[in-house]
């Protein structure tokens, strides 16, 4: 990973420029790409899953596109430098089976959702629960066929101040499971039930992220 002990915070999460400059290096694009590789055709994964890798911002993204499509993997970048007509073509191609890997920054962490989305990468660290968790509801949408969901966290050299958001940390698990299964069918509620345990939490409402009805966006997130 890389080393992100020195980038600085803006608005609540890691300063972007600074952030760009830390993570958006050929070796650990590299790395993230590889993991990809590794994992898929495992996991009850299959190997042509189709996934989102989520980048620091455009510039990333495009170039995590070329280190995937350099492995192999057909993959295009979906950003705000690009026109609505090739979003929607490059999206179309996915629905399709065409492109096995979209990269993206914040163009997709809300307000977009596909069934086919198997496979997340979070290649953008980030101290934001709420962005955290739009980027996992990319791939939470039942679909025939589609038993598990392999989630990728990107860990880097971190300040124990300043640790980013993973799944294990969100859930708060008391062990690290490396590449093993977290949640079985079923058993959000169990994710749930942990990150509540032993703490008195009034006002929350119980949601179905299976069901992107429930969904919020980070506008309603910071209402709530």
């Amino acid at each position: 990973g890389a080393d992100i002990f020195d980038v600085g915070v803006q608005a609540g999460d890691f300063s972007p420029t600074a952030l760009h400059e830390a993570v958006d290096t050929p070796g650990r694009n590299e790395l993230v790409v590889q993991a990809f590789c590794e994992n898929i055709g495992h996991h009850n994964i299959p190997v042509n899953a189709s996934g989102v890798t989520f980048a620091v911002d455009s510039y990333h993204a495009d170039h995590l596109a070329d280190w995937y499509n350099h492995a192999g993997i057909v993959a295009r970048a979906v950003h705000y430098r690009l026109s609505e007509e090739e979003i929607e073509e490059r999206l179309r191609d996915f629905e399709r089976g065409n492109i096995q890997m979209l990269t993206t920054c914040m163009k997709l962490s809300e307000g977009w959702d596909s069934p086919r989305v198997q496979v997340l990468v979070m290649a953008r660290p980030t101290l934001s629960h709420p962005l955290y968790m739009q980027q996992l509801g990319r791939a939470l949408r039942s679909h025939e066929g589609k038993e598990s969901i392999l989630l990728i966290d990107c860990a880097d050299n971190s300040s124990r101040l300043r640790i980013p958001c993973n799944l294990h940390r969100l859930v708060q698990l008391p062990l690290h499971r490396d590449y093993q299964q977290i949640f079985g069918p079923g058993s959000v509620r169990e994710a749930v039930q942990l990150r509540l345990e032993g703490r008195e939490i009034e006002g929350y409402e119980e949601v179905d992220l299976f069901d992107p009805r429930d969904y919020w966006t980070l506008e309603e997130v910071a209402e709530r």
